[in-house]
């Protein structure tokens, strides 16, 4: 087992909902979680609330060592995502992929833009296999890694 205490990721709310399904890779997750490798913005708790109880109380139970805050300098970049890729949007290097739009709840609570807006501003990878935050993460130059990627690099 290896850990790369330099490397840091952001998690997506269906990432930490499928690896929820699969008690071996959510135990290798806390691992990393309690390393501090890995974070979420506190608007993928909210959406986890919504979507799915058991992995939200586990996510509640981790919030101390998951979630954080956006720093101030992520919340600029938060507004220019939400502009930029709030709605659907093609991708500038083949016109014909179209990405789906990252908002998806009117008002607060929406965590893909705080995702992308995170990564952007202090340069973690972002863990992911949404076709929005990937879009997104390629055309910013992001780098976006899936789940399985992630623990394979990392443990």
């Amino acid at each position: 087992m290896t850990y790369s205490m330099f490397q840091k990721y952001i998690i997506d709310t269906r990432e930490l909902i499928n690896c929820g399904r699969n008690a071996v890779e959510l135990r290798r997750l806390e691992t990393l979680i309690r390393y501090g490798q890995v974070k979420a913005p506190k608007s993928v708790l909210e959406e986890l609330s919504r979507v799915d109880d058991d992995i939200f109380h586990w996510a509640d139970h981790m919030s101390g060592e998951l979630f954080i805050e956006l720093p101030d300098a992520a919340l600029s970049y938060l507004r220019e995502i939400v502009n930029k890729y709030g709605e659907p949007f093609r991708d500038p290097g083949d016109p014909g992929i179209t990405y789906p739009g990252l908002v998806k709840y009117e008002g607060a609570g929406d965590a893909d833009p705080e995702i992308v807006a995170l990564a952007k501003n202090s340069g973690w990878i972002v863990v992911s296999e949404e076709r929005g935050i990937c879009g997104t993460c390629k055309i910013e130059q992001i780098k976006c890694i899936t789940l399985k990627q992630l623990l394979d690099t990392e443990i």
